[in-house]
């Protein structure tokens, strides 16, 4: 059945289904209510009767995409309301009419050019339960299993393990290159601060209201602090860390059930990783402070964040997935770590990896707009992150590496160049109206958050590929600092970086022209605009440097330099674009340095 839709005075479109003849629904038998249409994705879909609308609003439905390319809308009769009424499971309620309305219909300009004002109907019916629905279609995809192999949990196994912390804190005793500098911007926040003043604690979790920002720093304060315990060893941060979970621990019991009460995850996201860290670095945390703790994080974040926000733009998933994944790990919830990685491969939601990204790396939300983007895109790294630190790779893999070709496409974009884009509409069509289906968003373009390091550091130092556009945005960052709000870890370039400290090697590897490399002494090397920098290299007499190609051929020699001043700069004639290794010799020391070139 094809449905024509009738244009109207604000320029949306409206065509209903309508059945005009007495029906009568059994919910207790058959509650689940489905059509199959090819309606337009962005308008307001009712399921309507003379009782009134289900759960008496719209967009209220849940979609199940099929493998002819088609969708179906479905309804719950069992567990929603009509109206306000909730209909019996145990008798049949006849309705007069039963209508689904589709209205303020938002059409491409293709669609109006082509005169595509309709759409078509396949069916309508009614299943004994979703799962009767499941099995009668056939879906497009096929589930990827998650499952967290037999054992237990690694700890310290949040964002930072052991081998991490440890190289945290030699990049500080030895002042080692970019790391060291982002480890300056870390002593400069009040909240890294020992003598920090505790706002809080609050009974209820908020997202409003002055007390927003109290928690959000809190808990950055409580993780800051918790990482200059492991940096120095100085008690003040140890004990000002543990004043402030203990202090939430013994007194927070939910959050204060906003609407946006899941973005309390991301202050809350800061706090669990405080948490694995004091737990685990021989800070004299009591078990009975341990164990008030690990409560507290159930009772406060998994009642609202247990169904995730697949209803929402991506970020909101995002946000659950990694605060349910971190207390998952904390509280050695193995189920709940396993809910979390199903979702982020198969959820049903605009924040799984499978419909958060296109094959292109444009996100859901690169049509709304580059912050929240990157939100999600931070977010969904940390989930993949600390599913590998568990031994676990696959979400960092899965599709075709999602999480590395969204990063590259959104640091292309925010570079300043032009990308490919595809008309895209939220997942689950509910008309959300921040966003604009036909074109990528250029707000906030080119305001870089503090989330490129950690992608950077798994595809291209460990894993040895190439991330060209976020390298030129880690360039334009900069060594990382302090996220805003609480909204990513931040300090990045300290926290993330794996790459082989010079304190302990003469000849270290690095994919990232920004990475530091290879010298006691902390020398840096990178290429811009044109140009060859080494940095931080004292030399005793003359320096001399020479680009040459993986197979051991010079391309270019540069003029010797004597480098007092701690940074030489050459003239590069750019090669093709490659990998390459800058050697540098001082008198008799000498390194070779692995360079990306773009």
């Amino acid at each position: 059945m094809r449905v024509n839709m009738a244009l109207q005075t604000n320029s949306t479109y409206r065509g209903d289904i309508i059945k005009n003849q007495s029906i009568t629904y059994y919910p207790g038998n058959y509650p689940i209510v489905a059509v199959k249409m090819s309606k337009p994705p962005k308008c307001n879909l009712f399921f309507d009767t003379p009782m009134g609308a289900y759960n008496n609003s719209n967009n209220n439905h849940g979609i199940l995409y099929t493998s002819d390319g088609g969708k179906i809308y479905f309804w719950n009769l069992a567990t929603g309301t009509l109206g306000t009424t909730k209909l019996s499971t145990t008798s049949g309620t006849t309705l007069s009419w039963i209508k689904f309305k589709i209205a303020d219909a938002e059409l491409t300009a293709a669609q109006k050019s082509a005169g595509t004002t309709y759409y078509d109907v396949s069916w309508v019916g009614t299943f004994a339960s979703e799962a009767a629905l499941r099995a009668s279609v056939t879906l497009n995809y096929t589930p990827i299993a998650f499952s967290f192999p037999s054992g237990s949990f690694s700890h310290p196994g949040i964002l930072h393990n052991s081998a991490d912390l440890g190289r945290i804190k030699n990049f500080v005793n030895t002042q080692f290159g970019l790391p060291y500098q982002s480890y300056l911007k870390l002593v400069a926040s009040p909240r890294a601060s020992s003598s920090y003043t505790m706002q809080g604690p609050f009974a209820l979790w908020t997202r409003t209201g002055a007390n927003k920002t109290k928690i959000e720093d809190d808990c950055k304060a409580a993780y800051f602090n918790a990482h200059m315990w492991n940096i120095t060893g100085n008690t003040a941060y140890r004990d000002k860390a543990l004043q402030i979970l203990n202090a939430y621990a013994s007194t927070s019991t939910g959050t204060d059930g906003a609407g946006d009460a899941q973005l309390n995850g991301l202050a809350g996201f800061l706090f669990v990783n405080a948490a694995e860290i004091m737990r685990y670095t021989n800070s004299g945390w009591s078990a009975t402070n341990i164990a008030q703790c690990e409560t507290m994080l159930k009772n406060v974040f998994y009642p609202v964040m247990q169904d995730f926000k697949p209803r929402a733009h991506g970020a909101w998933d995002a946000i659950c997935m990694e605060t349910l994944m971190a207390v998952a790990i904390f509280t050695n919830d193995i189920p709940m770590f396993n809910k979390v990685g199903n979702y982020a491969l198969n959820g049903e939601g605009n924040g799984s990896l499978r419909w958060y990204f296109l094959s292109s790396g444009q996100a859901e939300e690169s049509n709304r707009d580059q912050a929240h983007t990157q939100l999600a895109l931070g977010a969904l790294n940390n989930v993949a992150e600390m599913a590998y630190k568990q031994g676990m790779e696959i979400l960092y893999t899965s599709f075709s590496k999602a999480i590395k070709t969204g990063f590259e496409y959104t640091a292309k974009y925010n570079n300043g160049n032009s990308v490919s884009y595809t008309t895209h509409y939220d997942y689950c069509e509910v008309n959300l109206n921040d966003y604009t289906p036909e074109a990528i968003s250029a707000t906030e373009r080119g305001v870089y958050r503090p989330i490129y390091e950690m992608a950077f550091n798994h595809y291209v130092v460990r894993k040895n590929g190439t991330m060209p556009y976020s390298l030129t945005a880690k360039q334009n960052l900069g060594p990382e600092g302090e996220s805003m709000y609480a909204d990513h870890p931040g300090f990045g370039t300290l926290f993330f970086y794996s790459g082989t400290n010079a304190a302990t090697t003469s000849a270290v590897k690095t994919e990232n022209a920004l990475d530091m490399i290879s010298s006691s002494s902390g020398a840096q090397v990178y290429y811009a605009s044109g140009n060859l920098k080494v940095q931080g290299w004292k030399a005793s007499t003359q320096i001399q440097v020479a680009l040459i190609d993986l197979s051991g051929r010079v391309i270019q020699r540069f003029a010797s330099s004597t480098n007092d001043t701690g940074e030489a700069t050459y003239a590069l004639n750019k090669p093709a674009d490659g990998i390459y290794i800058v050697k540098v010799v001082d008198g008799e020391k000498s390194l070779n340095i692995k360079l990306a070139i773009y």
